[in-house]
């Protein structure tokens, strides 16, 4: 077996790849969402309130108002500048895409102007979602070019 970085990876048989990326995959589609959007909030006054606003028409701050966040492609908010690396991410803001970014959001995409360190804890990130999803369910049409579909991860079923 050799070390060399990236060397373990080739050195499992295809088997055990498949087992462990199909064991990945339905542990990614069995995330449970739920939290506290009375936390969540408090969350959103101390960390985020300064740089974002949620309601609609509200100006944007240091970050972009994040009315109608969800549905919406990466870099696409009417009016703010955004980085390059952040359009150029190209992926649109879900509760999967938005839990990962908020653990660090300079590893999620490299090149942001977002300086925030991240979220480490699991539950203040589904806390701060759960709030975010009730705050910004009501999208205008300028915000978002594509329809949002609201639905619970918890109720996806994964193979």
């Amino acid at each position: 077996m050799s070390f060399a970085p990236g060397s373990y990876r080739s050195s499992l048989p295809d088997v055990q790849r498949v087992f462990w990326r199909t064991r990945l995959t339905r542990m990614r589609c069995s995330l449970d969402f739920s939290g506290d959007a009375a936390k969540g909030a408090s969350l959103f006054k101390t960390r985020c309130a300064q740089c974002h606003t949620v309601g609609v028409g509200e100006p944007h701050k240091v970050g972009p108002n994040l009315n109608g966040l969800f549905g919406r492609k990466t870099g696409l908010s009417e009016g703010y500048s955004y980085s390059a690396a952040n359009v150029n991410k190209g992926i649109v803001w879900e509760e999967q895409t938005l839990f990962e970014y908020l653990e660090n959001p300079k590893k999620y995409i490299p090149g942001t102007k977002m300086a925030f360190a991240g979220l480490k804890k699991d539950k203040d990130r589904n806390d701060l979602i759960t709030y975010l999803k009730e705050s910004v369910r009501h999208i205008s049409s300028k915000s978002c070019s594509r329809p949002l579909i609201l639905f619970s991860f918890r109720a996806l079923q994964c193979a």
